[in-house]
């Protein structure tokens, strides 16, 4: 019952409802015969009001859907590009793995290969400095 009543708060019809009773007592206090009489001025200053509620209430309504449109592209955005960070993310530890098996197998230590030649590393594992 709570879920309803906050689903019910936050739609647009308790808004309409003011607005309508703001219309509605505003246009039978206009009905009477004199329009300069408190009755007609005061209907005239509800209409009014209404008419203000309603563009205000408009206004905000549209902005809320224009903020959630736009949260929910975000949210789309983010999972694509969370898709394709694991995608490169795999990828490059794929990448990364074959060079490991690239550099680390072969016969005589062989490192890579460029048309004929055959490059590998030689018996001394050390880096010699100068």
């Amino acid at each position: 019952m709570e879920k309803f009543f906050n689903l019910f708060a936050n739609s647009k019809i308790p808004t309409l409802l003011v607005i309508a009773l703001f219309f509605y007592f505003g246009g039978s206090l206009i009905k009477t015969p004199i329009f300069l009489s408190p009755e007609g001025i005061a209907g005239s200053i509800l209409l009014c009001v209404g008419v203000v509620l309603g563009s205000i209430s408009f206004g905000d309504y549209r902005y809320k859907e224009q903020n959630e449109h736009v949260i929910t592209q975000q949210a789309k955005a983010i999972d694509n590009l969370g898709r394709a960070l694991k995608s490169t993310s795999e990828t490059h530890s794929k990448f990364e793995k074959n060079t490991q098996e690239t550099l680390g197998s072969g016969t005589r230590d062989t490192i890579g290969r460029e048309g004929e030649k055959q490059y590998t590393m030689g018996g001394n594992l050390e880096t010699h400095t100068k």
